[in-house]
């Protein structure tokens, strides 16, 4: 097995070296990285077994939601226990992605009404329980010193991603592209809005990502080696 990221493996080492190898060979100007965000980039656990979030979970769960007498907390678990009920009974690739596209339609409104401000997101993030994956800041250093993209393609919220970067980092490098849930601001600075169609796990397609970044095909153009780091075998 190759290690890509601390606990993140790739099967088939040979074939795996080996172009690994013909890309080095190449140089870094043809490399990219495209990676996902939650779990990925980030941990489900850490070391020392704290549990770790999702960027859809980083905000104040005690927090009432506007139109409901229930904290934040309460409607995302019943939102979550219905959508792993009906989830589980969708047999079909269409129905399942159906299904997803309601429950991040869903989430995203009860942020939209839990009265989010902009400037509530650093000290969100900051307190949150996003947990970087070892060497993380190391590695993004290291990309932007050598000036190879990264593309986050994720389900998560593109605010969020972009916070927790700025905040590991010291700054949000110019070689990183977030591509995901963009939260959208009224003129008082409350989320009023999000990407619509939501990106979910079902839909992160290249149709997808080229409505989320304008000339994405472009952009890249010259970037024919690309590394996709994510979190799923398939």
């Amino acid at each position: 097995m190759v290690q890509v990221l601390y606990g993140l493996c790739c099967a088939n080492d040979g074939q795996a070296a080996a172009m690994l190898n013909d890309f080095r060979l190449d140089g870094k100007e043809h490399l990219m990285i495209v990676a996902d965000f939650d779990f990925t980039l980030t941990l489900r656990r850490g070391d020392n077994g704290e549990t770790g979030c999702l960027t859809h979970e980083v905000f104040d769960l005690n927090k009432m939601v506007k139109g409901s007498d229930c904290t934040m907390e309460v409607l995302q678990r019943r939102m979550n226990a219905n959508y792993e009920t009906v989830l589980s009974n969708c047999t079909l690739e269409d129905e399942k992605a159906f299904v997803q596209n309601g429950w991040w339609n869903a989430s995203h409104d009860i942020i939209i009404r839990s009265m989010v401000h902009r400037d509530d997101l650093p000290s969100l993030v900051r307190c949150s329980r996003l947990l970087w994956r070892k060497n993380m800041r190391e590695l993004l250093q290291l990309l932007e010193e050598l000036s190879i993209p990264l593309l986050i393609f994720s389900a998560g919220i593109t605010d969020i991603i972009e916070e927790a970067v700025r905040q590991l980092v010291g700054h949000f490098p110019t070689n990183i592209t977030v591509a995901a849930n963009r939260m959208y601001f009224d003129e008082g600075g409350y989320v009023c809005a999000f990407t619509c169609p939501p990106v979910h796990s079902r839909n992160k397609t290249m149709a997808h990502l080229r409505d989320l970044i304008h000339g994405v095909d472009r952009t890249f153009s010259r970037r024919t080696n690309v590394i996709v780091i994510g979190d799923n075998e398939k």
